[in-house]
């Protein structure tokens, strides 16, 4: 058989706070000083959840617990869902774009090294050209 929540909360009151009076607790709880003595006694057989409740939040007793609620898990906020996707699409394009970066840079020293090239062969072909003696056309 299940402790009863006066019980519960008795020991805790008696346990993790041994200096909290009765005085104490009514004070926090708005209620009377001998509604929370005789809860502490469990001379109160049917307590209403408006005498059990602040009682058992100031012990730090879990209602929810004692009569095995479930707690259902937060729906996700929109705005956060949201967020987080485009979060992940923003890093996504940032790694796009770096590659492309890379890839321009790369594309880039080829053209150069390319026209480099072009430009040694347009220049051999004029010198060719100036000096009809050397080179592989000859006058």
């Amino acid at each position: 058989m299940k402790e009863k929540l006066s019980d519960l909360c008795r020991e805790q009151k008696q346990v993790l706070t041994p200096r909290k009076t009765n005085q104490d607790v009514a004070e926090n709880t708005d209620l009377s000083v001998g509604t929370v003595s005789q809860f502490f006694r469990g001379d109160i057989k049917n307590p209403s959840v408006y005498t059990v409740g602040p009682i058992c939040r100031e012990m730090g007793v879990s209602m929810d617990d004692y009569f095995d609620i479930p707690h259902e898990a937060p729906a996700p906020d929109p705005c956060e869902v949201e967020s987080e996707r485009l979060r992940t699409e923003n890093a996504s394009l940032l790694a796009q774009l770096a590659q492309q970066q890379r890839s321009l840079r790369m594309h880039r020293l080829v053209t150069l090294i390319l026209l480099g090239i072009l430009a040694l062969c347009a220049l051999a072909l004029v010198f060719d050209v100036l000096t009809p003696s050397i080179g592989w056309f000859r006058a």
